[in-house]
C-alpha cells in the first residue's frame, strides 16, 4: 500500500534581549487600538524589530505575504485580538516560497491569535509550487499558537486536485532545508492537501491539543490531517482529527483501505525513530492511522473510531514499531490492521499490547474490549 502523499529535540528558545519593544500594527485609517501607529503593515513592523520585540496587530484584514528572517530572533508576532487580525495571501504574483507567513533563520519565532488564511488563485494549472499557510525553514524555529488557519487553497476549484495547499510546513527535504516548530491549540480547517506537516531530517514538530477538520468527503484529492516523514521527528499529541476521506477514482479501486489514494488522520513514513503519537482521537476518516517504511515509532493511547476503513494500520514495510493501550472501534474494515510479516505480535513485525478493538487482522493484535 501507498498513502497518497504531499510530494514535497526540544524547541529551543534563546533568551530575549532586555530591552524588547512593542511595535503596533493598524490600518493607516483604524483607530481600533486607541491609538495611531507608524506601521500601516506587518511587514513594515517586523522590519523594524529587533530581537525579542513584539509586534502587536490591531484587528483588520491585512493581504500581504510576511517574512520573519536573519536578525530577528525571538520576535513575538500577537494578533491584539484572538483570531480579528487575519493575514490574508494578497492578490497577483506571490514570492516565493508562497506562504502567508514564513519564518526562515530566525529562532524562538513565536505566532499567535491571528486568522491565517487563503484562498490563492493559479492560473497555470498544477505545477511543482507550493502554497503554505505558514513555513519553518532553514534552520528557523517558531512557536505557533491558537491560531485560526484556513482556506489554504486554490480558489479555482478544478485545481483542488494538485499535490498543493499545506497549512504549516517545518522542513521540507525535497529542498534541503530543516524547520523546527511547536504547533499548539490551533484550528486548521479548508486545507487542500495536508494539515501539519513536518518533513525531512533534522526537522522536528510538536503538535498538540490541536483541531484539524479535512472538511468531509472530497473526491479529487486524498488529505492528510497530519503528515511526518522522511526522516523528520515529531511528538504528536493530543490532538482531534477527523473528517479526511477521499471518494473519487484512484488505482486500485478505494473500496477496502489499500488505496493509494486514501486519506489519513496520521500518516508517518520513513522514519527511523524520534516521532511518538500519543493520545489523539482519530475519527471519520479514511484511515485513522497509518504507518509504513518506518521503524522504533510509539503510537500509544490514540482513539481511533468510525473510520471508513482501518482505524490504526501498519504496512508491510512498518518494522520494530509499538503500538500501545489504543483504543480502535466502529471502523469500516478493522479496528487494527498488520501487514507485516516477522517475529513480533502475532506474526507481525511489529509489538501490539493492550489494544482494543473488535475487528483485526491478523488476529491477536487486539484484544475486545
Amino acid at each position: 500500500m501507498r498513502i497518497a502523499l504531499l510530494v514535497v529535540a526540544a524547541f529551543a528558545v534563546s533568551a530575549s534581549p532586555a530591552l524588547a519593544t512593542d511595535r503596533l500594527v493598524a490600518k493607516p485609517t483604524d483607530l481600533a487600538c486607541g491609538k495611531p501607529t507608524a506601521f500601516p503593515t506587518i511587514q513594515a513592523a517586523v522590519n523594524a524589530a529587533n530581537p525579542g520585540d513584539t509586534v502587536k496587530v490591531c484587528p483588520g484584514l491585512y493581504q500581504e505575504q510576511v517574512t520573519i528572517g536573519a536578525g530577528k530572533n525571538n520576535v513575538k508576532l500577537q494578533s491584539v485580538k484572538h483570531w480579528q487580525a487575519a493575514i490574508r495571501y494578497p492578490a497577483g504574483i506571490l514570492a516565493d516560497p508562497k506562504a502567508v507567513v514564513r519564518v526562515t533563520q530566525a529562532t524562538g519565532v513565536e505566532i499567535k491569535d491571528f486568522t491565517i488564511e487563503g484562498p490563492w488563485q493559479d492560473t497555470s494549472g498544477c505545477s511543482e509550487e507550493r502554497h503554505y499557510g505558514i513555513r519553518v525553514d532553514s534552520g528557523g524555529s517558531a512557536k505557533i499558537e491558537a491560531n485560526h488557519i484556513t482556506q489554504i487553497q486554490d480558489a479555482i476549484s478544478a485545481l483542488r486536485g494538485c499535490q498543493d495547499g499545506v497549512a504549516i510546513q517545518v522542513g521540507r527535504s525535497s529542498e534541503g532545508t530543516t524547520g523546527r516548530a511547536e504547533i499548539v491549540n490551533n484550528v486548521f480547517d479548508k486545507y487542500q492537501k495536508n494539515g501539519p506537516t513536518i518533513d525531512g531530517a533534522g526537522s522536528f514538530g510538536k503538535i498538540a491539543g490541536n483541531t484539524m477538520d479535512g472538511g468531509g468527503d472530497h473526491n479529487i484529492i486524498a488529505k492528510n490531517g497530519v503528515q511526518v516523514g522522511r526522516g523528520a521527528s515529531a511528538k504528536v499529541e493530543k490532538n482531534r482529527i477527523f473528517n479526511h476521506y477521499y471518494s473519487g477514482a484512484g488505482p486500485p479501486p478505494a473500496s477496502d483501505g489499500d488505496d493509494s489514494n486514501d486519506a489519513t488522520g496520521v500518516l508517518v513514513f520513513q522514519v527511523d525513530g524520534g516521532v511518538t503519537v500519543h493520545e489523539n482521537t482519530l475519527t471519520f476518516n479514511d484511515i485513522g492511522f497509518v504507518i509504513f517504511d518506518a521503524t522504533s515509532v510509539l503510537i500509544d493511547h490514540n482513539v481511533a473510531n468510525s473510520n471508513v476503513f482501518d482505524g490504526l494500520r501498519a504496512d508491510e514495510d512498518a518494522v520494530g514499531n509499538t503500538f500501545d493501550g489504543n483504543q480502535a472501534s466502529s471502523n469500516g474494515s478493522h479496528d487494527c490492521h498488520d501487514n507485516s510479516v516477522g517475529t513480533g505480535t502475532a506474526g507481525t513485525a511489529n509489538t501490539w499490547k493492550d489494544n482494543k478493538g473488535v475487528t483485526q487482522t491478523p488476529a491477536g493484535i487486539c484484544k475486545t474490549p
